[in-house]
């Protein structure tokens, strides 16, 4: 599909299987109950991305993240690659960590959220997702694109815009969803919805400046030839 070649971040996270290098140890001390303070007792990139050792750790995990790719003008954008391995660091440490080497991104924590998304917007209150909703209803939605379109109606601004694309798991709520929220900002809306898709669920944000789209996910995807290395 034409729409697909337009994604510059999200292609290099295909839904479904694990990875390797990455190993995983619970922890044993009471921050266990915090998803992001869990144990990574190895991350090693060989001339990958960053995101593909945030779809290891998601798929290595029971954690949610998202991703506001860096929207080029048109076409694609190619991310860099790098070779560099960390031992025992917690989830957030290994995503500081990330952020270090690819230092074009910083995250944030939202709840039990992961954010992921451009560091050259951290501050900027006109940035999409920074921009804040005064109130956000939803009132019985079914669906999570219809949710998402909810978010950019109720902005209120006809000059942004955001499509929706229905792959990367289930995209229906078990039940219709009313809910309202005040003073958020469209990135806390948006996980909002991730989250009542389910407790592992996020969403990605790729395509063009002109045409952004959003993909919810259950799991950030790994690449098809690859395998979790288990703890022995």
């Amino acid at each position: 599909m034409k729409t697909l070649a337009l994604l510059s971040v999200l292609m290099l996270l295909h839904p479904g299987t694990s990875i390797p290098r990455l190993r995983a140890q619970e922890s044993t001390t009471p921050a266990k109950k915090d998803p992001l303070n869990q144990l990574v007792e190895l991350a090693e990139l060989k001339d990958e991305t960053i995101f593909d050792e945030i779809a290891r750790l998601n798929q290595a995990f029971d954690i949610s993240i998202s991703i506001e790719g860096i929207l080029p003008a048109k076409g694609t954008l190619a991310n860099p690659k790098f070779t560099a391995r960390i031992e025992k660091q917690t989830i957030s440490g290994l995503l500081t960590w990330l952020c270090a080497l690819d230092t074009r991104y910083t995250w944030a924590r939202d709840g039990n959220m992961a954010n992921l998304f451009p560091r050259a917007f951290l501050n900027d209150k006109n940035y999409f997702f920074n921009r804040v909703l005064p109130e956000v209803h939803f009132q019985e939605i079914r669906e999570s694109g219809v949710a998402a379109m909810e978010v950019v109606h109720q902005l209120g601004d006809p000059n942004e815009n955001l499509y929706f694309m229905g792959i990367g798991g289930t995209q229906g709520f078990a039940k219709p969803w009313s809910a309202t929220f005040h003073d958020i900002t469209v990135r806390q809306a948006l996980n909002h919805i991730a989250q009542q898709l389910g407790p592992t669920y996020g969403w990605q944000i790729g395509g063009t400046m002109h045409q952004r789209m959003i993909m919810f996910h259950f799991k950030l995807g790994a690449r098809p030839n690859s395998k979790v290395v288990p703890e022995n």
